[in-house]
C-alpha cells in the first residue's frame, strides 16, 4: 500500500461511542496485520490504537514493513503510535531489525 499524501493520521483503531452508535455494547478489535505500506509527502502522521475497557480491548495488532518517509517503524515511539492501556500485543517488524 502506497500512501502520497496523509495528512494527520494513518491508522487509528478505535472503540468507543460515537455519534453513529446505536448498541450499547462496545466491541473487541484482534488480529490485525498492516502490512508493507509506504508513506510519503507531507508531514509524519500520528497513529492510534484505543481501546475503550479492559473487557473490551484492541489485542493482537502487527505492523509489518511500515515507512514513512525514510524512516521504518520499529516501535510505537518511532511511528508516533498513541496506544491507551487498553491495547495489547502490539508488534512492530521492520527490515534488519
Amino acid at each position: 500500500i502506497r500512501v502520497e499524501q496523509c495528512r494527520k493520521q494513518l491508522i487509528i483503531c478505535w472503540i468507543g461511542k460515537d455519534m453513529w452508535s446505536k448498541d450499547e455494547e462496545r466491541g473487541r478489535i484482534r488480529g490485525l496485520v498492516f502490512r508493507n505500506i509506504q508513506v510519503g509527502g507531507g508531514k509524519f502522521p500520528i497513529s492510534r490504537l484505543e481501546g475503550f475497557d479492559e473487557t473490551h480491548r484492541i489485542e493482537d495488532v502487527t505492523v509489518d514493513r511500515l515507512r514513512i518517509g525514510e524512516t521504518w517503524v520499529d516501535s510505537a515511539e518511532t511511528g508516533k503510535f498513541k496506544i491507551n492501556p487498553h491495547v495489547a500485543g502490539v508488534r512492530f517488524l521492520a527490515p534488519g531489525r
